[in-house]
């Protein structure tokens, strides 16, 4: 039942992060840029910066990098899709989803815990291995699990050519579900 709450959970993330590219555009124009604060646009709006610019722009680092400062209005308007869209989509969606995954694990139950650190450390690019545990939150009856591996990539591999690393992560995170694969060197 916990695969498929966490498969269900994610289907609906996904289906709105591709809401999320045509939404975040109107979500800018009317909440930000006219201030009408519409709600149905706020699953795909970020209030958890320090400010309103960094919620509708990103952190200063990301929008220096990206030449805030100097942009025009369509480039920042461009910067603000790169943000809300592309880099964090249906953001405040994901996090009000998550809310059931906040909170002090219980009953953990580690079955795979290879490499370093403890069985609900997530493997990394500094970490290595293999980890599968299942935990309660808040001694609720809903099981979580929580999987993760990083290892070299097989020789025969193609992206061998690029990078040298799999990772993969899902499952419940302190803070929402997680689902991740990355390559890294």
């Amino acid at each position: 039942m916990m695969y498929l709450r966490f498969t269900l959970i994610k289907l609906i993330e996904a289906i709105m992060a591709l809401l999320g590219l045509f939404m975040y555009p109107l979500a800018y124009v009317f909440n930000y840029l006219i201030g009408w604060n519409i709600l149905i646009f706020h699953p795909w709006q970020n209030f958890d910066e320090d400010s309103t610019l960094s919620n509708w722009h990103g952190d200063a680092n990301w929008r220096n990098a990206q030449g805030f400062e100097t942009a025009g209005f369509l480039k920042r308007f461009w910067i603000a899709i790169k943000w809300g869209a592309f880099r964090n989509p249906s953001w405040n969606f994901k996090n009000w989803i998550g809310a059931s995954a906040r909170g002090k694990k219980s009953n953990v139950v580690i079955k795979i815990n290879e490499g370093d650190g403890s069985g609900l450390l997530w493997m990394n690019k500094m970490y290595r291995g293999k980890k599968l545990a299942y935990f309660n939150i808040n001694d609720q009856r809903v099981k979580h699990f929580r999987y993760s591996f990083t290892r070299p990539l097989k020789w025969w591999s193609p992206w061998r050519l690029f990078y040298d690393n799999i990772n993969f992560m899902a499952g419940t995170d302190d803070k929402r579900y997680l689902l991740k694969l990355r390559f890294f060197k």
